[in-house]
């Protein structure tokens, strides 16, 4: 929204709210403010919002008061916690701060008291019958950040001996308060179902690592009795040839089986990390063919270009492939809901003048412009059921390993993510043990 919107239709102020009949003007206005002090001292959250904004608006005599918390720093857009318009209080509403007052409040970090001719001052304010302002910044507990702010708009001019007093400090700082407490509240509870999520996780990697253990013993059964039939076959004469195909197709899925469910145990065990050196080809293909299952059912071509005269690396086999195999799944994941002719993802490796360079590369309908630097940042996350861990510890992962991992953002379609690593005869560089 570009500006404040009109009011709609007020909700009538709770019954439980009893102003005294007082003037607001000189001392009895302050015995006013101070007796709202008391009034809402037992409120806290949303309900101690909208009694403030009922009590101020009320006792003031006040066209306009409410509450705001800032959307967006630098500071552009501000949310209404609680509004009164009118006769009572009135739903909540963004809008941005260009042309209004309100800036000049919180992006000015001051309190801003314009008696009779704020309609002149800010162009915003033109279209509303607001005559006076009057604006108190709400801080954070370092005393510098800006956090909302307490306005007061009416349609007549605004008398300085009621607004020209230290009780509205007391409200302001209340209200950052019950802000920041109600943030802290809302941090929290979203911790709990990130740590309730990744236990979720976890959970299921036992349970797919049980899995994966338990098909393979099966599975090892079922390459003995291929072989022995693949024997007896090879003894026997007169046999047709495709009898001979059939048992040999037998054992080939069986061993393919078994070493899929071989990598599958050993990408979900938890174990110390353990730098040594790794083929990188070799550790792409591997994260290749953990994910062609999922590519197939999808209908994903899933493609590999690799240079025969990449170099080694050093790092974790396991961790390394399990970043391919996220980069993968991210790239498979980006094509849900994209109609196109023809959809693929590109696994390709490289020698550089540093080392080895992996990239996952789709066309896809890419990453969005103001994602570009997000994209890493833990808890960031575009999928609906996404946890937003996934390229945040990938990138610690590489790093760890002393190369990098980066958005390319020259592609002109679709998404590529490169990783870039040191080859096994260079020192590893130093890097930092967070992502950036």
């Amino acid at each position: 929204m570009s500006s404040l919107p009109s009011a709609p239709a007020a909700t009538p102020l709770p019954a439980q709210i009893k102003l005294p009949h007082v003037p607001a003007t000189g001392t009895s206005s302050e015995q006013l403010l101070w007796w709202i002090v008391e009034a809402t001292s037992g409120h806290t959250g949303d309900a101690f919002f909208s009694s403030l904004v009922s009590h101020l608006a009320l006792a003031l005599q006040l066209k306009y008061v409410f509450i705001t918390e800032c959307l967006d720093s630098p500071v552009t857009r501000v949310r209404t916690l609680a509004r009164w318009a009118g006769t009572g209080l009135t739903p909540n509403v963004e809008f941005n701060l260009d042309g209004t007052a309100c800036k000049d409040t919180i992006v000015g970090k001051r309190v801003c008291f314009v008696p009779d001719n704020v309609q002149e001052l800010f162009w915003q304010e033109r279209s509303f019958d607001r005559i006076g302002y009057y604006g108190i910044p709400i801080f954070d507990t370092d005393g510098e950040s800006v956090i909302g702010h307490l306005a007061f708009y009416d349609n007549k001019r605004m008398e300085d001996q009621v607004f020209d007093n230290p009780i509205f400090h007391i409200f302001a700082n209340r209200a950052a308060a019950e802000l920041q407490r109600r943030r802290a509240e809302d941090a929290s509870r979203a911790h709990l179902q990130q740590l309730a999520h990744v236990a979720r996780v976890g959970s299921m990697g036992e349970l797919a690592s049980a899995i994966a253990h338990e098909v393979n013993q099966p599975l090892a059964a079922i390459t003995s009795y291929a072989r022995a039939c693949e024997m007896l076959v090879g003894r026997a004469h007169g046999l047709p040839d495709d009898m001979r195909e059939a048992v040999a197709g037998i054992l080939a899925q069986a061993e393919r089986a078994a070493a899929i469910t071989h990598r599958l145990r050993g990408f979900l065990r938890d174990s110390e990390s353990i730098s040594r050196p790794v083929n990188v080809n070799r550790m792409a293909l591997e994260s290749v063919e953990l994910a062609k299952s999922d590519a197939r059912k999808r209908g994903i071509a899933l493609e590999t270009q690799f240079d025969a005269n990449v170099p080694g690396v050093l790092g974790d086999p396991v961790q390394l492939q399990q970043v391919v195999f996220n980069l993968i799944r991210n790239a498979l994941d980006a094509h849900d809901g994209h109609a196109a002719a023809s959809r693929w993802v590109m696994v390709s490796t490289a020698s550089t003048s540093e080392g080895a360079q992996i990239s996952v590369t789709d066309n896809g309908p890419g990453i969005a412009p103001g994602a570009h630097d997000k994209v890493f940042y833990p808890f960031f996350t575009t999928k609906s059921d996404g946890m937003g861990i996934g390229l945040s510890l990938a990138r610690t992962i590489v790093q760890n390993c002393g190369g990098s991992l980066m958005l390319d953002t020259s592609v002109d379609t679709g998404a590529r993510f490169v990783i870039t690593l040191p080859a096994a005869t260079l020192p590893p560089k130093v890097a930092p043990s967070l992502p950036a």
